[in-house]
């Protein structure tokens, strides 16, 4: 089925036979003359640049994803095959521009961050592959990808895992920075507890609370008694501030 006689819809679902079949070449006959009907049909786009791709043929899946994007800017998938051929023929800043404006297009596609990401570390921009890498793991964790990440591409699993492992320690350098002073001041002895507390945002065993209506959203402090409510006879000097209430409120 590679003529003009039949519907786009007809080849396309001709397409994806010979790919359930592993008929990749068939599937690429096909998908050439999908897009010459249509060169922003983002499934044949996208195959075509993945079997151009991995010939390492770079310059023909440049073609094929500047076609789609030219003919419709608009689709994120389109600006997101045109990075991947830009990347693999050098254009690394054009390739990173690309997949910011796949983002720009839609929010939602985890990739574009992920990809933009590579092209910023290997432009030495390390600042701006860290933003994208958080960018990234915002939306995994809006979608829930983050606790079925079995369920990605390998390729995507791999930059997901490493943009986790990056945020871990980037928060992990920030909070160290402002504790430095406190160590410092006091003793890591003094800090003990914190630490533990710490080991939850840092990615280790944190210590778990034994109380029931313990349920921390952030931290557990190990050590602090486990009280739902405080009785006032635990603050001897409530009687005394009570007595000046008047005056406190002149002040206010």
């Amino acid at each position: 089925m590679t003529d003009f006689r039949h519907s786009t819809a007809d080849l396309l679902a001709a397409m994806r036979q010979a790919q359930a079949t592993r008929d990749f070449d068939g599937a690429e006959r096909i998908a050439e003359v999908i897009c010459v009907r249509e060169p922003a049909q983002e499934d044949a786009v996208g195959f075509l640049v993945g079997r151009a791709l991995a010939r390492t043929d770079a310059l023909r899946a440049l073609n094929v994803a500047r076609s789609g994007v030219q003919a419709n800017p608009d689709s994120a998938r389109l600006q997101f095959q045109h990075g991947l051929a830009l990347g693999a023929s050098g254009q690394i800043d054009a390739a990173s521009q690309a997949f910011a404006l796949a983002h720009v297009r839609d929010p939602g596609l985890l990739v574009a961050p992920l990809w933009q990401a590579d092209c910023e570390m290997a432009l030495g921009r390390h600042d701006d592959a860290q933003r994208c890498q958080l960018r990234a793991l915002g939306i995994a964790e809006r979608h829930g990808l983050l606790a079925r990440d079995a369920s990605l591409a390998p390729p995507v699993r791999e930059r997901l895992a490493r943009a986790l492992v990056a945020a871990q320690g980037a928060r992990r350098n920030a909070i160290e920075a402002k504790l430095a002073p406190l160590r410092e001041a006091s003793g890591a002895a003094s800090m003990a507890r914190i630490d533990r507390a710490l080991l939850h945002v840092y990615g280790g065993d944190a210590p778990i609370p034994a109380h029931p209506l313990q349920h921390p959203s952030l931290l557990f402090v190990p050590g602090l008694p486990d009280q739902a409510w405080f009785e006032r006879g635990q603050f001897p000097y409530l009687r005394e501030l009570e007595a000046a209430t008047d005056t406190i409120r002149q002040e206010l």
